[in-house]
């Protein structure tokens, strides 16, 4: 039976924070940037310039470089995303942005690696995704996976600097490399039953 994934966009199919930091590194060769092992939703408390962080992200030129132009794919998920939905399952996007340009940036992105999807939902505030109904969910913000581990969600987590303090259990599958998790993701749906 076809199956809701819902898929948060930055941190799981898309990798900003590579061109973030070359960006960064371009603009401010002086500045500081302190590792990525306590991010969620707050860039500023990791780079030195600190809230200027977000014009970077949203003035037009320099965030279509960040977010379309330079973003890339996380290893082998427009595949994975196509398989399940080529299985029947509808493809929920999720995700906070900030600016028009963000949402029209992602849009393009999507259809640049062709990723099919059925829904998105875009908020700005930060507990939205909690609203949003899927059978399973991927997500790389340690609070976002605490909330939908809450109402007892299974949560597949990509290792990311910022959320590898969770501990695996049998709602939260953590993943490290791509090759088999297509597999695992569909062994998870095909458990789970029709909760929506």
């Amino acid at each position: 039976m076809s199956k809701r994934i819902g898929f948060d966009v930055d941190g799981v199919i898309r990798d900003i924070y590579t061109p973030l930091i070359q960006e960064h590194k371009r603009i401010y060769p002086l500045k500081y940037i302190a590792p990525f092992n306590q991010w969620d939703y707050e860039l500023e408390k990791n780079f030195q310039i600190g809230n200027e962080i977000y014009n970077l992200l949203d003035e037009p030129e320099t965030s279509k470089s960040i977010y379309l132009n330079n973003a890339l794919v996380y290893k082998h998920m427009a595949s994975i995303i196509n398989t399940l939905f080529e299985n029947g399952n509808k493809i929920i996007i999720i995700s906070r942005n900030a600016s028009q340009n963000r949402l029209m940036l992602l849009m393009r992105f999507i259809s640049k690696y062709r990723i099919y999807v059925d829904e998105y939902h875009i908020g700005h505030t930060p507990d939205f995704k909690q609203y949003v109904q899927c059978n399973v969910y991927f997500e790389d913000s340690p609070i976002e996976i605490m909330n939908y581990v809450n109402r007892g969600s299974p949560v597949f987590v990509p290792y990311r600097p910022w959320n590898n303090t969770l501990i695996k259990n049998s709602l939260i599958h953590m993943y490290g490399s791509t090759d088999m998790l297509l597999m695992e993701v569909t062994n998870c749906v095909n458990k789970l039953g029709d909760i929506l």
